[in-house]
């Protein structure tokens, strides 16, 4: 199952990287990430909106602790109470699109750190329509020509290679935080939240540690991945707070008549 999607991933990054201008590895790294962020979308979506709705649910946590009184077992239940009524499930919302999302950066570092450096591979693990793409039958006729790079920079290489190499995965990490900042909420916390408030800090700088050590093409992922994923984000949060407005609006316009009628029956009853 896992050679399958490490050789899905191999032959969408070798059929960009064929047909594209000056044969370049690292925009094929950029592109592939869009497609496979395409591919995982229904899913990251409700991952967002289950994000989004947790943000928004902050001032009932706060009630929920108040009235728990540090009980955390009652604290749970109301929780889960709230969960059900809002049609929250952390399970597809909150942990699903990462273990969708984990197998495909396996995947790439497979690619990335093996599959890349042996061009043999381009007649062994293409696909019959990539095999016969042009470049790729060329490619393997004279193996010389396979160069994994990005704007001549040879993104096989791990990011200590040098004082360019290490821009990436400092750039990568930075992205990483600020996916994560978005949509965090900015206070009553809860200790799940805080948890992650924590890893927002942590995650960045592992970014940083395995990026000087793997593959630059790795480094070259993550920015693509948080670039989307920030896209996405900034998508789903407008579309939310445009419904949540127009539901603002529609319960206004409906309380406005009922309180004008109300004031009607007061005036009745003080001119009788």
């Amino acid at each position: 199952m896992f050679e399958e999607l490490y050789r899905f991933i191999y032959n969408l990054l070798i059929g960009f990287w064929a047909i594209f201008p000056y044969h370049d590895m690292g925009l094929a790294v950029i592109f592939a990430t869009i497609v496979i962020k395409l591919i995982i979308w229904p899913v990251e979506k409700k991952g967002l909106h289950y994000r989004r709705t947790m943000q928004n649910m902050q001032p009932e946590m706060a009630k929920i602790k108040e009235k728990a009184a540090g009980d955390k077992m009652k604290e749970y239940q109301l929780v889960q109470e709230m969960n059900k009524k809002k049609g929250v499930n952390q399970l597809t919302g909150g942990c699903l699109p990462l273990f969708i999302q984990l197998p495909f950066l396996f995947g790439l570092f497979t690619v990335f750190q093996s599959w890349l450096k042996h061009p043999q591979y381009l007649s062994e693990k293409t696909y019959s329509f990539i095999h016969s793409l042009p470049y790729v039958q060329k490619t393997i006729s004279d193996p010389s020509l396979f160069h994994p790079s990005f704007f001549g920079l040879n993104i096989s290489l791990p990011g200590k290679t040098g004082l360019i190499f290490m821009i990436f995965p400092v750039v990568a990490a930075f992205m990483q935080y600020y996916q994560t900042k978005m949509l965090m909420p900015k206070e009553n916390l809860d200790d799940q939240q805080k948890l992650m408030a924590r890893m927002n800090v942590f995650f960045p700088a592992m970014v940083i540690a395995f990026g000087y050590s793997w593959p630059l093409a790795l480094s070259l992922y993550w920015i693509a991945l948080s670039g989307v994923g920030i896209a996405e984000q900034y998508i789903v949060v407008k579309a939310d707070a445009e419904k949540e407005e127009k539901i603002i609006e529609s319960t206004a316009v409906e309380v406005k008549p009922k309180a004008l009628k109300a004031k009607k029956a007061k005036k009745k009853k003080k001119k009788r």
